[in-house]
């Protein structure tokens, strides 16, 4: 595809997400054009943007729209029936994480993918934050200096369970594994091979009253002279993501996904501010949406690094 003709894009979903999703796409206009927005509920039409056509049904938009691709933003266990619909289509797709609830589905799709002739890009927009961004690009000269990560901590709190009270969104994300476990594990994936890594164990805190599969929940790992675990919680009055690096020769490098920050050692002293300027999410997907130009671009998406990521996202979840 050419690069100076933008890509035309259907956006289907018009969630949370989505207020996010278009401020990132105004930004890059250059890169994208918005033709056609998607949701099954009519009362959402207002939050289309002006000169942007609204529909209610997916094919439809696909049978009378002309675009290039669609990011579906949809509840995840829609996902597999909503994306292959636009594979079918022949559109390119990014698609929100986590892609599927199964990795036979994230098989079907990528097969689908190759059959049309288009990508399939997963969007793990949490792995695109400015302190992991900063981190990643100096992760060289860190390894040099500290020796190779040989450690990890990921903490990953959403306020969607708390004091018995279930968010309304929490549904439609299924639970806190498979929704703040991904986020995790794409962030880790910057510093270490997630190839390489395997579940050790995994345990689960569930509460009947509620239909998600979980309210939290503990994954232990290892693999190529690393240990680590990844903890998510939606019981606590606070949304706070971090990542902790622990390196061979003792310092540490903490993540703090939900202020842009760094820390080495633990060290106020020592906090590296990474604010890029945009809101925190749309900084992500200005990233996120950047990435899925290049790959449809090039004909190459994420698919083995998202494939990796799955793998261990589902391996864990068989431990309940």
């Amino acid at each position: 595809m050419n690069s100076l003709v933008p890509i035309r894009l259907a956006l289907a979903g018009l969630g949370r997400i989505a207020e996010y999703q278009l401020v990132a796409l105004q930004s890059l206009g250059a890169t994208f054009q918005l033709v056609a927005v998607c949701d099954p509920d009519p009362l959402r039409a207002g939050f289309c943007p002006a000169g942007v056509e609204f529909y209610a049904n997916l094919q439809q938009l696909l049978a009378e729209v002309a675009c290039d691709a669609v990011v579906v933003a949809t509840p995840t266990r829609t996902h597999f029936e909503v994306a292959s619909a636009v594979l079918g289509a022949g559109k390119h797709l990014l698609l929100e994480k986590p892609a599927t609830t199964s990795l036979a589905q994230f098989d079907a799709l990528q097969l689908a993918a190759a059959e049309s002739g288009v990508v399939c890009q997963a969007a793990f927009h949490m792995s695109r934050g400015a302190e992991t961004d900063w981190a990643a690009a100096r992760l060289g000269d860190i390894t040099e200096r500290c020796g190779p990560v040989r450690g990890f901590a990921g903490a990953f709190h959403d306020a969607l369970c708390v004091d018995g009270n279930l968010h309304p969104r929490a549904p439609s994300v299924l639970g806190s594994w498979l929704d703040s476990g991904i986020n995790a594990l794409s962030v880790l994936a910057r510093f270490v091979t997630p190839e390489a890594l395997e579940i050790t164990s995994a345990a689960f805190v569930r509460d009947e009253r509620f239909p998600v599969q979980e309210i939290g929940s503990t994954v232990k790992f290892r693999g190529s002279g690393l240990t680590g675990e990844i903890m998510t919680d939606w019981t606590r009055d606070t949304n706070q993501k971090s990542t902790l690096l622990r390196f061979a020769h003792g310092e540490t490098l903490r993540l703090n996904h939900t202020q842009e920050t760094l820390i080495w050692n633990e060290d106020p002293t020592t906090t590296i501010h990474c604010h890029r300027g945009s809101s925190r999410l749309v900084d992500h997907y200005q990233g996120v949406f950047t990435d899925f130009a290049m790959a449809v671009g090039s004909g190459v998406s994420n698919q083995a690094l998202a494939r990796s990521l799955h793998r261990l996202l589902f391996a864990a979840a068989e431990f309940r």
